[in-house]
């Protein structure tokens, strides 16, 4: 939406060898005036070949050009190419120097939708600055309406960019095998970016797509100035381990990889104990890896195990994180363990009209032989 205007040499300059001798000697019709092609009025930016404050036989006045903006009420930010030094009436303008950038690039019109979208996901890596990248990806981002049916990332073949679901829905498949689902957004494609191999997924839309793409360069540089190197590894990973849960499996892709951004990971020995009965904390486990051994001390002060083994995949403290209670049992470290930890509070927000994930939840409490809440959220 930016119009660029550059002077060639011997531009409006009023001086000996400039336009006004030109039409003196008849080589231009008097009539003509270059600058009603040259400035129309709307730049935004304007790069000038002028000289120095004292004439020059090829380029012109600087001080021509504030004159010829004033008479037009012109304001456009201009960058003289050969002026200096800059005289006081000049000093609102720039003075191009080697190595000088400047960004051209303007925001798009978006949906409103879309950009809500966008925000949401790009609040989720907590950035200290969210606003410029925002600003970023829409400039210099490409919005793909694609229809169903289309192959954006084929298996065995590197993306082309980072890809954010604005609208829609997307399939990721490996070797004719569901791997994922990919909603709103979702976003795909980065691994690629970071130099790992090329990905061994398809990624098919299963209906009227919105894909925002950014480019690798914007994304790399995102990447690098938000030290998010070993984030998109392991977040994939939890989302993989999160959706095959017994209490996650088949939930949106939203709810999933929110849940993966915000989980911490913890090591703990083998013989340590990850909770506590009795204690108030308000964290659900989920074993990454390792297994785990769940114990009840009973009245007469015997610890009795009520469960030995249990394996990645296995959610533990979910009494305690979601109905704010005291521990029910004691687990220990079976094994040197990972565990995914999830925020009480969060889970809690999380459960807001969201029926079936409490139904499972209840579900999970009458198998563990635990009281049977009545879950209202």
């Amino acid at each position: 939406t930016h119009s660029l205007v550059f002077s060639s040499d011997t531009g409006p300059w009023r001086g000996e060898y400039g336009l006004d001798a030109m039409k003196a000697e008849g080589f231009l019709d008097p009539a003509y005036d270059p600058l009603t092609l040259l400035v129309k009025g709307k730049e935004d930016i304007v790069f000038w070949e002028a000289g120095g404050t004292n004439g020059d036989p090829i380029h012109f006045d600087a001080r021509e050009w504030a004159r010829l903006c004033a008479e037009r009420n012109l304001h456009p930010t201009t960058v003289f190419m050969h002026a200096h030094p800059m005289p006081p009436e000049l000093r609102g303008h720039s003075l191009a120097r080697p190595g000088m950038v400047w960004n051209l690039i303007t925001q798009r019109p978006v949906r409103t939708a879309y950009t809500v979208k966008l925000a949401s996901t790009l609040a989720s890596f907590k950035l200290a600055d969210a606003s410029y990248w925002m600003w970023q990806f829409l400039c210099q981002g490409e919005i793909r309406s694609v229809l169903p049916d289309t192959t954006v990332v084929a298996e065995g073949e590197r993306a082309d960019g980072w890809y954010i679901v604005l609208q829609g829905r997307a399939v990721a498949t490996s070797r004719g095998q569901h791997v994922g689902t990919l909603e709103d957004g979702a976003f795909f494609g980065e691994l690629d970016l970071l130099g790992a191999e090329a990905v061994s997924h398809n990624v098919t839309t299963s209906s009227p797509t919105v894909l925002l793409r950014i480019p690798p360069d914007i994304f790399r540089e995102f990447v690098v100035a938000n030290n998010l190197w070993n984030f998109f590894p392991k977040f994939w990973k939890d989302v993989h381990l999160l959706s095959q849960t017994r209490v996650f499996f088949g939930f949106p892709h939203e709810v999933v990889s929110d849940l993966a951004r915000s989980c911490q990971h913890r090591h703990y020995p083998a013989g340590a104990t990850i909770i506590e009965q009795g204690a108030t904390d308000q964290e659900l486990f989920v074993v990454a890896e390792g297994t785990v051994s769940v114990h009840v001390r009973q009245e007469d002060g015997r610890l009795e195990t009520v469960g030995s083994g249990m394996g990645v995949g296995e959610i533990l403290g979910e009494y305690g994180a979601l109905l704010q209670s005291t521990r029910s049992a004691t687990v220990r470290a079976d094994s040197a363990v990972e565990m995914l930890v999830l925020d009480g509070e969060h889970l809690d927000r999380l459960l807001t009209g969201q029926l079936p994930l409490q139904l499972r939840l209840v579900s999970l409490f009458r198998d563990r032989g635990l009281p049977m809440p009545s879950i209202q959220k």
